[in-house]
């Protein structure tokens, strides 16, 4: 039997949603602000990140009676009402065999038996799931066997991330690092790429504070740590010459793509879902994995050319203007709460 939100409204939508200061937050605070400005009853649930593994001391009650759940894979099944369609969205797996190498024991084991059967859980009973990016759904269909995960790329608010006027780069050309300073993320190939670069370059990481790199080995690695005011992360993106994101696995590339929105040329690696994202050779340059020589290459370059530095700025501003809108986001998700609805 089907169900449907009451006549002449829209559907109300619930997202229990865990903290994580990451990208998976980010897309659950401007979908959910997207939905509101279209008329959606919104309501989130911020969790604790211990929830992911301790359930049992988290609960959730939704202050209104929700049409819709809508959560992240990585939400535990057993805190979801029952009777309700769930719509789930899969930000990136960690399972991707590409990525196996750079996990340690610890990480392996609690992929294995906590976060895989979470997760299969999840997609095998959500009315609908989807998934960030085409390279992240073609991984879920290959490991958990559903074969109706669909794609719906997370939007970007290009009245937030916008470029401003430059007539050039700086001196020192200066690269920025947004993420986890993680072996997924390539963190650890920062500092052998500015050692590679030598003088003349500077690195700004942003959304971290551990200390990764060894004090005196490169002066020119400044750590900004999380910034407490969102306009502060804006502003690192477009006074940035460029982007550096020496990724193993990216199930979207938020930072990516905001950076590009900034008119920030973007160097990544040419893995995962970082192609749809990054034009190579038009609004970014791709390296192989793990090349530091390519990417110390791919920086030099873009720091010798100015014309094709501001070719790349207006390309990429551009790029995501037409391919990542928030409202192709919002109008995408409203489909499919209305085919879970009508498949209940």
């Amino acid at each position: 039997m089907s169900r449907t939100a009451p006549l002449g409204r829209r559907p109300s939508v619930w997202f229990p949603a865990i903290r994580t200061k990451t990208g998976a937050e980010t897309f659950t605070r401007t979908l959910a602000a997207g939905l509101e400005q279209e008329g959606y009853r919104v309501h989130v649930d911020w969790l604790p990140h211990r929830t992911e593994y301790l359930p049992r001391f988290s609960t959730l009650v939704c202050p209104f009676r929700a049409d819709i759940v809508h959560v992240n894979t990585w939400l535990p099944a057993s805190l979801l009402p029952k009777g309700v369609p769930v719509v789930a969205t899969l930000h990136h797996c960690v399972q991707d065999p590409a990525f196996s190498p750079y996990r340690n024991l610890l990480q392996a084991l609690y992929h294995k038996f906590r976060i895989t059967p979470m997760e299969r859980e999840i997609i095998g009973s959500a009315s609908r799931v989807v998934a960030d990016s085409h390279h992240t759904a073609h991984m879920a269909m290959r490991i958990f066997g559903r074969k109706d995960v669909e794609v719906i790329h997370p939007g970007v608010d290009t009245e937030r991330f916008r470029p401003v006027s430059r007539p050039g780069f700086n001196s020192p050309f200066r690269l920025l690092y947004v993420g986890g300073l993680t072996r997924r993320k390539g963190a650890d190939l920062l500092l052998p790429i500015m050692e590679r670069l030598g003088k003349g370059y500077e690195l700004f990481c942003v959304g971290d504070h551990r200390n990764i790199f060894k004090k005196g080995r490169c002066g020119s690695i400044f750590q900004l740590g999380r910034l407490k005011d969102p306009a502060d992360l804006v502003r690192h993106y477009q006074e940035a010459d460029a982007l550096l994101l020496p990724s193993r696995l990216e199930g979207f590339g938020l930072a990516p793509c905001e950076a590009q929105a900034c008119g920030t040329p973007v160097i990544a690696t040419r893995s995962s879902s970082v192609p749809e994202v990054v034009i190579d050779g038009a609004t970014g340059i791709l390296c192989p994995m793990d090349d530091v020589q390519a990417f110390a290459e791919a920086v030099r370059l873009l720091a010798s050319d100015r014309d094709l530095w501001l070719d790349m700025r207006a390309a990429a501003a551009s790029w995501v203007r037409e391919r990542f809108k928030v409202k192709d986001m919002v109008k995408g998700y409203a489909r499919i709460y209305e085919e879970a609805l009508a498949g209940a």
